[in-house]
């Protein structure tokens, strides 16, 4: 299992508190639907979700939707949907940077 950083924490972090509201949600959704909206996936950030498969998604789902969010297997899942780190940023809310690292990124501030 890889390493976590702060972002990714808080990211993970933020997931789980938005989980909690999955109750209010009243009518029936698909786990994409769900996953969607939990996250807070814009159009274009939709299709990170197709790095899982059905089950995944139905797993990170209902682990998100559960009152302990934080298992291992839904932070591996969460992990793989957020990893590459063009996702990670735009998902904290940076702006658009490059898959690879630089010398430059030094510059990103928290």
């Amino acid at each position: 299992m890889t390493e976590l950083d702060r972002r990714t924490l808080l990211s993970l972090l933020g997931s789980a508190a938005a989980a909690g509201l999955a109750g209010c949600a009243g009518s029936i959704e698909t786990p994409r639907e769900g996953l969607t909206r939990l996250l807070g996936l814009v159009a274009d950030q939709t299709d990170w979700l197709n790095v899982l498969n059905d089950v995944e998604q139905t797993d990170l789902y209902a682990a998100l939707t559960s009152a302990d969010p934080s298992t291992p297997r839904a932070v591996a899942l969460l992990a793989k949907v957020l990893a590459p780190r063009s996702r990670l940023m735009a998902f904290v809310g940076y702006g658009q940077v490059s898959n690879r690292r630089t010398v430059c990124d030094g510059l990103l501030r928290e």
